[in-house]
This record gives structure tokens, sequence and C-alpha cells, in this order.
């Protein structure tokens, strides 16, 4: 039997294909920077199975024209670096320097704008940016700037009651109340009554909210 040819066969048919990494055109938010477009690349190069060696060699091609005059001005001598010596001078020169303070301004700014399940998308945003640039944040700090940030007194209440200890916990609660809002009765404005207080459900619509996860048990 003949040997099968290197890159042939299953594995390689049934290798995913990955997503290509943006290209890095230098610019900044809170939010979305250098830290993004470093982390997306190295999970990119590492998936693919190159090493750790060319991943500078194969980034640069992941820059606009800009950015790669920067580097070829800023690696003259050296223009295939380490990676870490890459991601440093990346850093140094697309980072602000006052990048923390203003991403804990942001985290603490979060508040819920319309729904809850856009102020849980938001809110793990920027959390994520939050581990993007290390900056570490104990849970109790974190359920507590959630609460804050809710939009509805009843809904703070609810998450307060319920003594949630985790943002996690927070996210499943609040998602819990969204679905819950969803089921309520049309004589109703998104899920509460006119007095502002969550509607209780009962018979069908209460057994049908417990079978999915959205009852919150409250009587």
């Amino acid at each position: 039997m003949a040997a099968p040819v290197a890159g042939s066969g299953p594995t390689s048919l049934s290798r995913p294909k990955l997503a290509q990494p943006p290209i890095f055109d230098g610019k900044y938010t809170e939010l979305y920077n250098v830290l993004n477009w470093i982390i997306t690349v190295e999970r990119y190069l590492y998936n693919c199975g190159v090493g750790e060696r060319q991943y500078s060699s194969y980034a640069y091609t992941y820059l606009n024209t800009v950015v790669q005059a920067w580097f070829d001005n800023y690696f003259y001598t050296n223009p295939t670096p380490p990676w870490d010596v890459t991601t440093d001078a990346m850093r140094g020169r697309y980072l602000p320097s006052d990048h923390e303070s203003r991403l804990i301004r942001r985290f603490l700014a979060t508040r819920q704008r319309t729904g809850l399940t856009e102020y849980v998308d938001r809110f793990q945003v920027v959390l994520s940016a939050l581990e993007l640039a290390s900056i570490k944040k104990p849970q109790v700090e974190l359920v507590r700037q959630f609460i804050d940030g809710l939009d509805n007194r009843e809904d703070r209440l609810t998450l307060l009651t319920r003594e949630v200890s985790t943002i996690n916990e927070c996210y499943e609660l609040i998602l819990k109340i969204q679905g819950a809002k969803r089921t309520s009765g049309r004589d109703t404005e998104d899920g509460y009554n006119r007095k502002g207080k969550l509607n209780k459900l009962s018979g069908p619509a209460k057994d049908k909210a417990m079978k999915d996860g959205r009852c919150l048990e409250c009587g």
C-alpha cells in the first residue's frame, strides 16, 4: 500500500478554516486596541501551527502600510524580532500611557441603556478589556458595579435579595429575568405591570417558564 501523501487525507481535509486576524491600523479605543489585535494574532498563528519564532514575520502581514512603516523603522536592524519584543514595542507605540485609568473610568461608567441582554453583552466586553489590560477586579466589585448599572429598581432588588456572589451568577439571573419579562402577558410593558413590579406567573405560563429555566420562583 502506498504511503499517504503529506498534507492529504482526512486530517488535512477536516481541519477547520480559521478566520484571519484583522489588519491593525493603529487606532485605539478603550475597548478595542492593540491588545485585542495581539491576542487575536497569537491565537490564529498558534492554531495554524506556526512556531512562535515566526510570529513576528507572519504578524507583519496583518499590519496596514502606516504601521508597517513604523515597524520597518523601529526594527531596522532586526526585521524579524522575537514575538515578545515585537508586542512590547507595539504596546509602547499604540497603547496610551493612561490606558488603564481610562479603562477603569469606562468600567465605572457602564450602565444599562436598553435591554438586559444588551447590558450583559456590553458588560462582558468591558470585563474582557480589563482582563487584556491585566486589571484584576474582585468578584464583589464586579457584582456591585453590575447591579448598580441596572436601570430598573426591581431588577437590582432581585439580584440583591438572591445574594449573588459572582458576575456569572448575575448574568444567569438577569437573563432569567429577561425571559420572565418576555413570557408576561400583553397588558404589561416589558414584563412589568404599571406599578413597576415584575408580574408573578401562574398556571401554564409559570409551568413553561420553570421548564425553560426562566422562572424566578417568586411565589
